[in-house]
């Protein structure tokens, strides 16, 4: 009996080795089995698995469900943005941290662009749970362009906030400057005089 824990979430499987309806009929009957399943439908001529969970979804086990039946499920990569990291110390530890997580089999974080790719079966709550261990933000980066511009508007507002400080120091500076080459610049026209 499955319990409502929560608001239905919906994962698609990407699933290889499935040759006929028998086979499609064994993974929908193995993942609807699985506690918080509501429902699973697989497609034979897409190749993938959609199925509605209730509550946080246990990604790896239905991963090792498929895989149990003598299927490969394919892992499609994770990319998060990642926010407050400043040094490569940062990376790593943000790397560790997602590494840890159960069904990650790569990570790697890129300080440059404030992004991280995550291969393997873990879900995406559980790796961002993870990097906010380490005291940083993440959010889930999907194919639209929304959640990048925000990444690019950020440093570029980083960027003009920068320069406007720049700009505020070299003009506190501009007095001392002259003061001080002025009290060089009066002797030596005294000389020239």
């Amino acid at each position: 009996m499955n319990v409502d824990r929560g608001s239905p979430q919906s994962l698609t499987l990407p699933i290889q080795g499935m040759s006929c309806a028998s086979c499609v009929a064994r993974v929908e009957r193995a993942l609807a089995a699985l506690p918080g399943v509501t429902e699973a439908n697989v497609n034979l001529a897409t190749e993938r698995a959609d199925v509605r969970v209730l509550g946080e979804a246990d990604r790896p086990a239905l991963v090792k469900a498929v895989e149990d039946l003598g299927y490969k499920v394919q892992s499609q990569p994770v990319k998060l943005a990642i926010q407050g990291m400043h040094c490569a110390g940062c990376v790593g530890q943000v790397e560790k941290a997602l590494l840890a997580v159960s069904g990650v089999s790569e990570a790697h974080v890129n300080l440059a662009t404030e992004q991280a790719v995550i291969k393997g079966a873990a879900g995406v709550d559980a790796l961002i749970a993870a990097v906010a261990e380490t005291g940083k933000t993440a959010k889930a980066l999907t194919g639209d362009a929304s959640a990048q511009d925000q990444a690019v508007q950020q440093r570029e507002e980083d960027a003009q906030r920068l320069k406007r400080h720049a700009a505020v120091a070299g003009l506190l500076t501009l007095p001392v400057f002259v003061l001080e080459m002025g009290s060089h610049l009066i002797p030596a026209m005294h000389h020239l005089i």
